[in-house]
């Protein structure tokens, strides 16, 4: 998949395109079969597929003094939209331009001048340009004159269950890790660099990955709760030896600011793999958030401590047991 940075980066190649338009947070299972329809399409009609994204979202755009929540950043949703096999995704940046632009102009100038699209899909709540005014019906005033097809790409059910982000978002909150998995069609995950933390793990048995936690995490991040999880840890990128290491490992991890050992309220994301001794400095990874298993507190002491996390293994290993047995 080509990425497409701004307008200004946009050739010929990437005009006459099948085309979708969204936020894409979680890239969930409806926006599997979104990007399924386009692509069927394109390929038939000998055609390139595109999406295109605003970053930041309008969303998070209007929301600058308010804490922004989404499944996904903008990196894991790249990953995710490429495995969707669409050719093309163009990233526009959302500033005070584009928010002020009407819809008919994003129509005329961005739709029809620049990209020449010959087929768009939209979701049946789709709404932009200035203050939202444009929608399904504005677009149909355009495909009614030939500028390009339309259709509308109804929600998508599962077992009499919408699929959308907001409905996928209040079951992270409410800590509902496997129907969510369900309508994403994957784990929640996060992704990132293991750095040098505190070193307290190693020194009381249980050696920990550290997660940089940077300003792009910290939107998924505020879905969760502060506690310890039961995850699977993937490595990404790391220069441990490959013959050596296996890719994935499950492991106990602690969200939170580790109250015990007076962390000064910093965020931490420290993930204990099982059956695992190799380092992971400066690899990347990706946690895969499968299970809530307790909220994070404070200890009267270190062994206190040491008691609970063989605990919260055990748990872990019970959960990982049943999860197998359920397949």
């Amino acid at each position: 998949m080509e990425i497409i940075r701004g307008l200004a980066n946009l050739s010929k190649k990437h005009q006459h395109s099948a085309l979708t338009i969204g936020k894409f947070d979680g890239v969930h299972l409806g926006h599997q079969k979104l990007f399924q329809h386009i692509t069927h399409y394109a390929k038939t009609h000998h055609l390139n597929s595109m999406a295109i994204v605003f970053e930041p979202s309008p969303y998070d755009f209007f929301s600058k003094n308010s804490q922004k929540i989404h499944l996904t950043p903008l990196k894991e949703k790249i990953l995710y939209i490429a495995q969707s096999q669409i050719n093309y995704l163009l990233i526009i940046p959302f500033n005070e331009t584009i928010a002020n632009q009407k819809a008919i102009d994003f129509i005329q100038h961005t739709l029809i001048q620049c990209l020449k699209i010959k087929k768009l899909w939209v979701g049946d709540d789709f709404r932009f340009g200035f203050k939202r005014q444009g929608d399904f019906a504005l677009l149909q005033q355009y495909a009614d004159k030939k500028h390009f097809s339309l259709s509308q790409i109804d929600t998508h059910y599962i077992n009499q269950t919408r699929v959308s982000s907001s409905s996928i978002r209040q079951l992270i909150i409410e800590k509902n890790f496997a129907q969510a998995e369900k309508l994403l069609g994957h784990p929640l995950s996060i992704a990132g660099l293991v750095i040098r933390g505190q070193q307290l793990g190693k020194t009381i048995g249980y050696p920990t990955a550290n997660l940089r936690i940077t300003k792009a995490l910290k939107p998924t991040l505020s879905l969760l709760s502060f506690g310890v999880y039961f995850v699977r840890l993937v490595i990404e990128n790391t220069k441990i030896d490959a013959q050596k290491a296996n890719n994935s490992y499950y492991g106990v991890a602690n969200y939170g600011i580790k109250p015990t050992i007076k962390n000064k309220n910093q965020l931490s994301f420290e993930t204990h793999c099982f059956n695992m001794s190799e380092n992971l400095y400066d690899s990347h990874i990706r946690l895969e958030i499968l299970h809530f298993i307790r909220p994070e507190k404070e200890f009267s002491s270190i062994d206190e401590l040491k008691q609970q996390i063989a605990q919260d293994i055990q748990k872990c290993n019970n959960f990982k047991e049943w999860k197998h047995t359920t397949k």
